[in-house]
């Protein structure tokens, strides 16, 4: 049901797909995984009708070996669409793995990208999500949303 929802502004999928597994723990919420080194998925809004300021991804952070040592560099593309504004680029990684000491813990890791001022998407702009699995065994993303 989800790919239903992404497919419409996915512009590249080299190994992302949706999934709700029941074999692991927390692993069972619906999102988008990937297992495959190197997979990248790039989704594209354009002309936005709301100012985005911040970003918020949501990915589970587990201690089960299925996410052992995922993690994922994303980038934020923003052209503004306005003669004289150049693009703009965000980008960050994380981690999914649980490391020392989160032997039995799953849980949602939420992590919150203020675009400031001068990097904020303004109305009309075409914004692109980008990810990829830079390293580890996998990689699970639960959710994301672009805010004003």
């Amino acid at each position: 049901e989800l790919n239903q929802y992404i497919l419409p502004y996915i512009i590249e999928n080299t190994g992302w797909n949706a999934a709700s597994d029941m074999t692991c723990g927390y692993n069972r919420k619906t999102g988008l995984v990937s297992t495959l080194v190197g997979a990248r998925l790039s989704i594209e809004f354009k002309n936005i009708q709301k100012e985005i300021r911040y970003w918020n991804v949501l990915t589970l952070k587990s201690y089960h070996m299925k996410w052992k040592d995922g993690v994922v560099r994303f980038h934020l593309l923003v052209n503004p669409n306005l003669v004289g504004v150049s693009a703009r680029k965000s980008t960050f990684e994380i981690s999914g793995w649980w490391n020392v000491g989160h032997n039995d813990v799953d849980s949602t890791y939420h992590f919150e990208v203020d675009l400031g001022e001068e990097h904020k998407a303004p109305v009309g702009s075409d914004v692109m999500v980008q990810m990829e699995l830079v390293s580890g065994e996998g990689f699970k993303i639960l959710g994301m949303m672009l805010c004003s």
